[in-house]
């Protein structure tokens, strides 16, 4: 397991690597910021679906 486990986490750096992220500095940094609008709060819905036949 801890093999394997190892070679995941290489491979992940690998990945992370060979991501050329300066091209989306921008996307990344306009993701943090956050939005202004409203939000709307959550709508409750019923835990029983209910099927008429």
């Amino acid at each position: 397991m801890w093999l394997a486990l190892g070679r995941a986490a290489n491979e992940l750096n690998d990945i992370g690597l060979d991501l050329d992220l300066d091209e989306h500095l921008d996307t990344l940094a306009a993701a943090r910021t956050p939005s202004t609008t409203p939000v709307k709060p959550p709508v409750p819905v019923p835990l029983v679906v209910r099927r008429h036949r």
